[in-house]
Order: structure tokens, then C-alpha cells, then sequence
């Protein structure tokens, strides 16, 4: 809290000054003003392919005939992507769509403002549940890989990581339900086209540092808990499968010169894995940046000037990472495609034998009318 001379007080989120930024402003305005008018229509596009990849996703992980502790994991992934993509697509279609283009207060109702707050919480619960459960695929997969020989500290250290992932989401949720919202009832009784500028007074001086603190500790929480430690976690994951994979590469290579054989059994998992990792870091990793310099700056107008404009694109890498995997199995997993062809196949059978039945009825149903009518 800061005192600036005229008796307001400015909320100050964290204690470094904030540095000279505004050759950057034009751009990001510019930036802002022009992908906002696409923003709506590209996340609906995104939402209702990656709605219906994961739901395809989550059905051939279901079906498929060894399911190991990887699978599961890869489903309970799909999951939470499909509900963060679902309650984003119904964020949209409503406040950006319908709300947007008329004037009616039922599309600001008490009901419209539980369903957005229910959306925050939820869309960050679910996409940071995502970001870890991912962390603790490559975890056990790189467990598995550096201690084939030794399944019993292979087991221990599993028994060790699990544990932690799990006090993470526990820790996810908590922070989640305890970031403050208030609610405030108020009468409007306007006739005509009237603009007003509505203050509401909410930080008072009893429990403006308990708020301040709450602020602070929220953009600390996604951005250390929910994006920078998982990076981080990510970023070595990735040199570690790199470097196994270099390793198990070599070995396999001197193995067929020993054998006399050209092909030998290849990993698949990995290097799925791998590029699964990489997208992670990619679209996670400026979103974590964002969120840890809007608590270290301690003026307000970085979170307004930089962090704020960039909202809508940072939501579309969050949406991006959570559609893409159904692509990356079909182009990598020989076995996700062998999966998913036979069940389309079974789709096409049964459909195909469905219609043939029906065909047969009303052929059936035909002769018997024409009999009735001659007798």
C-alpha cells in the first residue's frame, strides 16, 4: 500500500519498480485491438475440435487393450482439458456472443456470475491438474527408463513422486478456493440511454492489506505453483529424455550390429512424450513469465498495460495445449491409430448393418400394405 498525496491509496502488488516499458505500449495496444475481434470465433473453433478430439481421446484410451499406469494418466489429462474447454466454450458463446451484441440485464444475472466464478476456479484447477499429471507422466516415464534393472528403487521412487503430485493438486485446490470474491447487491432504476460510471467501494481501510495480500498471493500462485515450477520440472524432463533417448538410440544401434538384424523394437512412448513436453513449455511458459513479473512489479499498471492486453492470446496457447494432444497421438502412436480405425470400422459396420436392417423392414412393411390392399 502506498499513500499517493492525494488521499488514495494505490494497491501495490509486489516491491520491485516497475521499469520504463511504454516503447512497448503501441504495440501491445495494437496487438489487442486487432486480435480481439477474432478472438471469439477462433476459441469457438478450437474449443468445439478440441472438445471433440478429447472426448475421441478418451474413448480409445479406454478401449485400448493394455492399459498401463501412462494410459490412465493420458485420460485423466484428457479430461481435464475437455472440461476447461467446455466451460471456456460456454464463457464465450455467452458473454462474447450474446451478451456482447444486445442490452439485457439477464445476461449479467446472479446466476451468469456464479457460473463465471465457477469458471475461474475451475478452469484453473483443471489446467494446472493437467500441467502436473503431465510432470508426473515424465516423471515415471523417465523412472522407468533410467532404472530398468533396478525395479525395486524403480518402485520406490515412484512411490515417492506420486505422493507429491498428489499434495500439488491438494495444494491447487486450497489456493484456488481461498482467493476472495465479494458480492454486492445493488437497485438500478433507469428509464431511457443513460451512460454511468458505477464505483463500487470494496477495499475499505479494515481489510484493504488482507485484500492486497490475497491479490498478491494469487498472482504467485499460478505463476510459481501453477506455471513456473511445472516448467521448470518440464524443462528437465525434457533434457533428461533427450539424453535417454540418445542413450537408448546408440544402444539400440550397436545392438543390431551384434544381432545382424536391421530394425530392432523402437521406444514409442518417448518420444511422445517428448513432444507432448515441448508444446507444454511452449504455451505454459509466457503465461508463467506474465504472472510472476505482475506479482514481483509493484505498480498496478503492468498487470493493466501488459499483462491485460495479452489476456486473450495467453487463453488461446492454454486452449491450444489442451486440444493438440489428439493430434500428436494419431501422428506419433501406431498403436493409438490401430485403436481408433478399428472402432471407426465398428462404428461403420454397425451403422452400415443397421441400415441394411432398417431397408429390410421397410421393404418388409411395403409387401405387407400391397397384400392387405389386394385382399
Amino acid at each position: 500500500m502506498s499513500d499517493l498525496g492525494t488521499g488514495e491509496v494505490e494497491c501495490l502488488f509486489g516491491s520491485v519498480p516497475t521499469p520504463d516499458y511504454s516503447w512497448l505500449l503501441p504495440a501491445l495496444e495494437a496487438f489487442h485491438t486487432n486480435y480481439s475481434l477474432i478472438h471469439p470465433y477462433v476459441v469457438v473453433f478450437i474449443c468445439c475440435t478440441g472438445i471433440i478430439m478429447n472426448i475421441i481421446t478418451m474413448i480409445v484410451l479406454l478401449k485400448a487393450p493394455v492399459k498401463c499406469p501412462v494410459t490412465v494418466l493420458l485420460f485423466a489429462v484428457a479430461g481435464c482439458d475437455l472440461f476447461v474447454m467446455l466451460t471456456y466454450f460456454i464463457f464465450v458463446i455467452h458473454f462474447l456472443f450474446f451478451a456482447a451484441n444486445r442490452c439485457d440485464p439477464d445476461d449479467y444475472s446472479f446466476g451468469w456470475a456464479i457460473f463465471m466464478m465457477f469458471h475461474a476456479h475451475t478452469s484453473v484447477i483443471f489446467h494446472a491438474t493437467s500441467i502436473w499429471i503431465t510432470v508426473l507422466i515424465a516423471q515415471i516415464r523417465i523412472l522407468t527408463l533410467s532404472h530398468k534393472k533396478h525395479r525395486r528403487r524403480m518402485i520406490k521412487s515412484v512411490y515417492v513422486v506420486v505422493p507429491s503430485q498428489d499434495n500439488c493438486f491438494k495444494l491447487e485446490v486450497q489456493l484456488s478456493l481461498h482467493f476472495h470474491f465479494f458480492v454486492c447487491r445493488f437497485r438500478l432504476l433507469l428509464f431511457g440511454v443513460v451512460n454511468i460510471f458505477l464505483l463500487i467501494p470494496i477495499v475499505q481501510s479494515s481489510n484493504a492489506i488482507f485484500i492486497v495480500c490475497a491479490l498478491q498471493l494469487s498472482f504467485w500462485a499460478n505463476g510459481l505453483c501453477f506455471k513456473m515450477f511445472p516448467c521448470i520440472l518440464l524443462t528437465i524432463s525434457i533434457i533428461l529424455l533427450v539424453k535417454i533417448l540418445t542413450d537408448v538410440s546408440r544402444q539400440r544401434s550397436a545392438l543390431a550390429k551384434v544381432m545382424n538384424r536391421k530394425k530392432i523394437p523402437r521406444d514409442c512412448i518417448s518420444p511422445i512424450l517428448l513432444v507432448v513436453l515441448t508444446i507444454f513449455l511452449i504455451t505454459e511458459l509466457p503465461q508463467g513469465i506474465l504472472l510472476l513479473l505482475t506479482g514481483i512489479f509493484a505498480s498496478r499498471k503492468f498487470h493493466y498495460d501488459v499483462y491485460l492486453p495479452l489476456g486473450d492470446f495467453m487463453d488461446l496457447l492454454s486452449l491450444v495445449n489442451s486440444a493438440v494432444n489428439f493430434i500428436i497421438y494419431c501422428t506419433m502412436s501406431r498403436n493409438f491409430r490401430r485403436v481408433l480405425i478399428q472402432m471407426l470400422r465398428y462404428r461403420r459396420i454397425s451403422i452400415r448393418s443397421f441400415s441394411e436392417e432398417f431397408a429390410i423392414i421397410c421393404r418388409l412393411s411395403s409387401i405387407t400394405v400391397l397384400l392387405s390392399n389386394t385382399l
